[in-house]
């Protein structure tokens, strides 16, 4: 019996000392007070980029600015607009910057007060001046978002959109 008052006198001591241990770790792991872990990892240099060209895209877009849109793409510059029609997928492409800021005055046309956005879910940076955007774009408030996908190239200090894929028929 005294055996059996030994030990537990000295796992006791033991004990509180592994479990104050694994405490401290836990918390460390977690991080400063009120400031935990998140699920959201810093955004990559692609996604930073990719944010600023499609929030100036979207203040074009609101504004109705057909040429300054253009603007935003290469001089071969493409859309592919994506739908579906009787079943089929259909495919429409624009090519060029005026046939590009046509198609923008297009989609203007009797168009009253618009608040688009475009959301970035994954940026790439190919090589330094490729850059791969998959989003959505929410052409006005209500309205369904819509699945794109970039190619953007940069052009002195200017990411111009090469080729722009628009699904107008999605899973959402």
């Amino acid at each position: 019996m005294m055996r059996l008052k030994t030990l537990l006198r000295t796992a006791a001591p033991l004990a509180a000392a592994v479990l104050f241990v694994t405490g401290a770790v836990a918390l460390a792991l977690a991080g400063p007070a009120g400031n935990g872990r998140t699920d959201n990892p810093p955004k990559s240099e692609a996604a930073q980029i990719a944010e600023k060209f499609l929030k100036a895209g979207s203040d074009l877009f609101d504004a109705k600015n057909a040429a300054g849109l253009a603007n935003t793409y290469t001089e071969n510059g493409e859309i592919m607009i994506v739908g579906g029609k009787d079943g089929e997928i259909t495919e429409d492409i624009k090519a060029g910057r005026a046939e590009v800021e046509k198609f923008y005055a297009e989609v203007f046309k009797d168009k009253g007060a618009i608040d688009s956005e475009n959301t970035v879910e994954f940026a790439r940076l190919i090589a330094p001046d490729i850059l791969v955007v998959h989003g959505k774009f929410q052409p006005n408030t209500g309205e369904a978002r819509l699945p794109f996908v970039q190619l953007r190239v940069k052009q002195g200090d200017r990411w111009l959109m090469s080729k722009l894929w628009l699904f107008l028929k999605h899973a959402e």
